[in-house]
């Protein structure tokens, strides 16, 4: 009788034990998303830089799955964000170019911190959102789903609890600091996800001078010579200052290594490293300088690597980044990726990890979990890109190795860029096989012309419904221009 009541009792405890497992949801991953902003494809060691210090993003890199193919959503900073967000083309969402005065992040959007937290995650945002403007009475990263967030606005953070000076040191010191303790103060019965959203190296840079001089050599100067640019052309004045100016460049990409390090190792302290999906990437390709002096744009010295183009441009070097996963309990270490992926895919990927319904809109991500596992992947549904500026392609698409890039009719005078995007035809093409030209200096149009009238059509379809489901702002005033001469001399031409 004895021993039978010792069966029950355990049975009971057992029983119960399993029953408070299941309220506590630590079974179900953290995610982490670590975006920075116009670091460049090359910018990284483990992405070829012949001499840039980055040991913890390397270090991390051998820990997960290394990507060589993988996209941000845009070629520029507020509509790349939100499409990291949303799984959407940006032009779905109409945000066209910079958020803030003309357009921002809508509230009927539907972002992976919502999806979440209807499936009980804690929800935490960290650093530059810029996908409105909160003084304006827009959206806050609060009415898109993060239960706990503080961002930079110019002189100051601001967070759901007040505002917070802005200190000397480097924002990104100042947005892992805040990441960190936002995760110490979690509910730990409660998975969460954090985006960590960096602002460096976008300009300006003043990274402390113990991370300048550790480029203050002649082997950095020796070395740096052989770094391309995208084939965008620097002016002459800079070429004089070379290594005075990009020394700014290269302190800030270690000094956000160091950040990241940091933010690694709370992970490692707070034993939730092996599950927890850790992606870093970056919002777009490298910037690129401008053409008169004294612009803090002259410090930035990111690369592309091999690749055509940078920061608002639409061949593979402005939107072809640095992605880096890592989850222990579900991807291998020191796997290299070739797969076409992008931060569109990351809603939907979501979505199949935790077991949540996709929102109920045109995704134009697809779900990559298979490519994390190691399995055999097809992309059936191409990508696309798309800039409104008038110096370059105006909307690219990937489908399998080929890339396409297009452009629009030509502006009308005193058209402003919605007037533009709303009514325009794609009408010149360039086709490049990037298997064989990475470069992307043969347009391959005319020699294999059946597969460009594919792409072509698929392009055109494509835009047309972007178009139609993109928003009409009311009072919509920001016009276009070319960014200036050096790169509309440069891009087509150039040898750099």
């Amino acid at each position: 009788m004895n021993f039978f009541k010792t069966i029950v009792i355990t049975v009971f405890l057992v029983c119960t034990a399993n029953k408070s497992y299941g309220q506590n949801d630590t079974s179900k991953p953290n995610i982490v998303v670590f975006l920075v902003d116009d670091l460049g494809y090359g910018d990284l060691s483990c992405y070829g830089h012949p001499f840039m210090i980055t040991p913890n993003i390397d270090k991390f890199a051998s820990e997960g799955m290394k990507f060589t193919d993988l996209h941000s959503g845009s070629s520029i900073c507020s509509p790349s964000r939100a499409a990291l967000l949303t799984g959407r083309n940006p032009y779905r969402v109409g945000i066209w170019r910079l958020a803030g005065k003309n357009t921002h992040m809508r509230n009927s959007e539907v972002t992976i911190a919502e999806v979440l937290k209807k499936k009980n995650y804690q929800t935490f945002f960290s650093g530059k959102w810029h996908m409105s403007d909160i003084n304006l009475g827009q959206p806050t990263p609060g009415d898109q789903g993060f239960d706990k967030w503080i961002i930079r606005d110019k002189d100051k953070f601001v967070s759901n609890k007040g505002n917070v000076k802005l200190e000397d040191g480097g924002s990104c010191v100042k947005v892992v600091d805040y990441s960190i303790e936002m995760l110490e103060n979690r509910d730990k019965k409660k998975p969460f996800f954090l985006e960590v959203s960096i602002r460096e190296p976008h300009t300006p840079l003043s990274p402390p001078k113990k991370y300048m001089d550790l480029y203050d050599n002649e082997r950095v100067r020796y070395l740096e010579k052989s770094i391309k640019y995208g084939r965008v052309l620097r002016p002459s004045y800079i070429d004089e200052n070379a290594s005075e100016l990009a020394r700014y460049y290269y302190g800030t990409v270690t000094q956000l290594d160091e950040a990241f390090g940091r933010l690694m190792q709370k992970l490692d302290e707070l034993e939730v490293r092996e599950n927890t999906l850790v992606i870093f990437t970056s919002d777009n390709g490298s910037e690129h300088p401008v053409t008169h002096k004294n612009s803090e744009r002259d410090r930035s010295w990111g690369t592309p690597g091999e690749l055509r183009g940078m920061k608002r441009f639409l061949y593979e070097g402005g939107h072809r980044v640095a992605g880096l996963m890592r989850w222990p309990e579900v991807i291998a270490s020191g796997v290299v990726s070739d797969e076409l992926v992008s931060s569109v895919d990351f809603m939907p990927t979501i979505c199949n990890i935790v077991e949540a319904e996709k929102p109920n809109v045109t995704l134009d991500g697809i779900n990559i979990l298979p490519v994390l596992k190691g399995y055999p992947f097809n992309r059936e549904k191409p990508l696309s890109w798309n800039i409104c500026y008038t110096h370059a392609p105006n909307m690219a698409m990937r489908l399998g190795k080929y890339s396409l890039v297009g452009y629009f009719d030509p502006l009308k005078e005193g058209e402003n860029l919605q007037e533009w995007i709303k009514r325009a035809n794609l009408s010149s093409f360039e086709l490049y096989d990037l298997e064989k030209d990475i470069k992307q200096e043969v347009d391959l149009k005319e020699k294999e012309h059946a597969t460009f009238v594919l792409l072509r059509d698929r392009m055109i379809e494509t835009f047309k419904g972007i178009q139609k489901e993109g928003p009409t702002w009311p009072n919509y005033k920001a016009f276009t221009r070319p960014i200036n001469e050096g790169q509309q001399k440069g891009i087509p031409g150039a040898k750099k």
